[in-house]
């Protein structure tokens, strides 16, 4: 769906984040905390909008105003890889036109492949972490890279550099 859904690992990630947010706990999970930390925000944002929403339903119970509550807050977080994936797009377009002088008419297409050539989009509909995973790749990547064009070092150790960081990101 274009509001996205929150099930199988994802369902993982979203007990995570709830245990961190309610009970203030993390959870022996074996996937990365990062992502949970990451759509903390958006827990809080959904969060606050719920107990606005819920404040004025005098006519329901406490416990039908929580779930009401606990409701409008997945419906937020569920959105979290597509802020993700709009947070690349941008940073990508950007990116090339800054570090990689493309014109915007190339770095909009460039955009465009990125997002409908690969699997960012359908990765967008779930709680899973490849969006985000993704996003930090590029981040830190166009960080080295521009560090790179800044200074006098070489495609080798450039090279190195990228693989060194890139490995280490697909292991956490």
């Amino acid at each position: 769906s274009d509001k996205g859904h929150i099930s199988g690992d994802g369902d993982v990630r979203w007990n995570a984040l709830t245990a961190l947010m309610e009970e203030g706990r993390l959870t022996p999970d074996k996937y990365s905390l990062v992502q949970p930390l990451v759509a903390a925000p958006l827990y809080l944002i959904g969060d606050l909008w719920g107990s606005i929403e819920t404040q004025f339903q005098q006519k329901t119970d406490a416990l039908e105003r929580e779930a009401q509550k606990r409701y409008r807050i997945k419906r937020i977080v569920q959105r979290f890889n597509k802020i993700i994936i709009l947070g690349i797009a941008v940073w990508w377009y950007f990116l090339l036109q800054r570090l990689y002088m493309f014109t915007s008419k190339q770095a909009a297409w460039a955009t465009i492949f990125l997002l409908f050539g690969s699997f960012l989009i359908p990765h967008a509909r779930d709680f899973y972490s490849e969006c985000l995973w993704t996003a930090l790749c590029i981040l830190i990547l166009s960080l080295i890279s521009r560090l790179c064009l800044q200074s006098s070092y070489t495609l080798q150790w450039t090279t190195w550099g990228m693989l060194i960081v890139s490995s280490s990101i697909v292991i956490l």
